[in-house]
């Protein structure tokens, strides 16, 4: 993991479960606000909709997921720009 240029090491072991959540929350929150920021970017450059690139970011989602647990598996991946939250779900 890095901080500002710099790695730094996470004792695991030593971290509560809801310090943890907390991190990663904070972390996912500042990714898809700058996911959001760069799908926005790329619609008004590039004159692609909006739709259109949260579904290729979905397909993305999707094939990392089914490489990750498995082509047969039956899973689904969603993107919500309003609420910039992502979920790859089993169906």
């Amino acid at each position: 993991m890095e901080s500002q240029g710099k790695e730094v090491t996470i004792p695991w072991d030593q971290i509560r479960r809801e310090t943890l959540c907390g991190i990663l929350t904070e972390v996912e929150s500042k990714m898809a606000s700058e996911l959001v920021r760069v799908i926005e970017q790329v619609e008004k450059e590039k004159g692609i909709e909006k739709a259109v690139l949260i579904e290729a970011l979905e397909s993305a989602m999707l094939m990392a997921a089914k490489k990750r647990f498995g082509l047969e598996r039956e899973i689904e991946a969603q993107f919500n720009d309003e609420t910039r939250r992502s979920r790859v779900v089993r169906v």
